[in-house]
This record gives C-alpha cells, structure tokens and sequence, in this order.
C-alpha cells in the first residue's frame, strides 16, 4: 500500500470532517497548539479469510482503498473523538460489511482488525503498547482465526509460551530480551501445527497474528508485525 500520512480531526458536533492528506507527522505536530490533546494512532488490519478486497471510510471520506487480506495499513493520526467507520466490498459505497462508531482517547495506539468470516465480520479493537526500554523487546499473540480452535504457542525448548488463545482474543505483552526465536503454533484438537523463525530487535514491540480458515482454500497462517 502507498504510503500515507493522514490528519482525521473529529468535530464535536460530528457534522463537519477535515482530513489533510500526505502531512508528515512533524508537520502535523508543527500545526497543532500546545494545548492540544496527544493525537491517537491507528491502523486497519484485514483478516478476514472470505471477505474481498475492502474500502474503509472514515465520516464518509474515503481513507483507504482495495485493503488485501493480510494486509495492514501504514499508521494514521487522529485527533481524539468520535468517527464514524464504515467498511464497504472494494468498489461498493452500499450495504456496508460493518458500520461502527469508534471513540478515540488522546494518545491511543490501536489497531482495528477486521475479522470473521464475511457473514458475521466484525471490527475489533487491539490497544498496542507504544513504549519498551531500547534494550529489550516485547511480544504479544492475536488469534484471528474464525473456524480454528484454541491455539497454544510453544518455544523451541518446549515451553509453553502463549496457553489456550481463543478466536479473537489477544494476549498480554510479554517482555524479552532480543533474540531468535522459534515458535509451534498448535491448535488444541491436534490438526495443525507450525513452526516460525523470527527475529526479536531491540526497542522494537511485536505481534503475532493467526488468521486464515481451517475450513477453506484460505489456509492457516502466523505472521509478526511491528507495533513500535
């Protein structure tokens, strides 16, 4: 996805909707009163295996557009308030998929995932850490998975480092010292596992996310993004 740095200011009488496209975030910073509220950052995540390539709105502008399964956005500033977040097929503005309001606090890192199956999708609220000391890393596991069982999360050493995570329930972070780690994701009715290789930076704070179906031609599948 292109990348793009956007400004969503939210008006108390919810009427009016400013949006300043392709702003760096110094710019932004540069532009607002000293006495204003710390701006909320945001991300979209689809992980919905069934649903088409989607369209996101945000008080009825545009704000994203054809966002692929597995995809995540770039990180998108908002002042606090509330919006309007409507989620359309690619290329429909009709008979949106979810149409929510989302209330946004000052200094908020949130990633909204879009997840379930296309019948029953539904946009689900993540809080992300934003801070970790420079020397050591943090990371958490997110099941997305509709149709998949409890998952558990084993390292290399065979303990058991995530238990009995449920469909779209999210851990807590856990603190680690930077490294490589090897990781068995097994489903708890024994049919799947896999294993994973990833690299733990310092400063860094990660994600680990399960999505795909047990069911369908979109198959299981872990992927780590960073969240700061």
């Amino acid at each position: 996805m292109k990348n793009r740095n956007y400004f969503f200011r939210s008006d108390q009488n919810l009427e009016r909707k400013t949006l300043f496209p392709n702003y760096p975030k110094y710019h932004i910073a540069s532009k607002l009163l000293a006495s204003s509220p710390p701006l909320a950052h945001i991300r979209f995540f689809h992980a919905s295996p069934d649903s088409q390539k989607l369209d996101i709105y945000v008080n009825e502008r545009m704000l994203m557009r054809r966002l692929t399964f597995q995809q995540i956005s770039e990180t998108i500033l908002f002042s606090p308030g509330l919006y309007f977040v409507d989620i359309y097929p690619s290329d429909k503005t009709w008979d949106p998929l979810i149409s929510e309001k989302i209330l946004l606090y000052p200094g908020d890192h949130v990633l909204l995932a879009v997840c379930g199956m296309q019948k029953k999708v539904k946009l689900i609220r993540y809080p992300s850490d934003s801070f970790v000391p420079r020397h050591e890393t943090k990371l958490r596991f997110i099941h997305l998975s509709p149709d998949s069982p409890p998952i558990d999360v084993v390292t290399e050493t065979g303990d058991l480092f995530f238990q009995d995570v449920s469909f779209k329930e999210a851990t807590e972070y856990i603190g680690m010292t930077p490294m490589t780690a090897e990781f068995t994701f097994k489903l708890a009715n024994g049919s799947y596992s896999s294993i994973l290789e990833i690299l733990l930076d310092p400063g860094r704070i990660y994600t680990l996310i399960c999505t795909g179906s047990s069911n369908s031609e979109i198959p299981v599948d872990f992927l780590l993004i960073i969240d700061q």
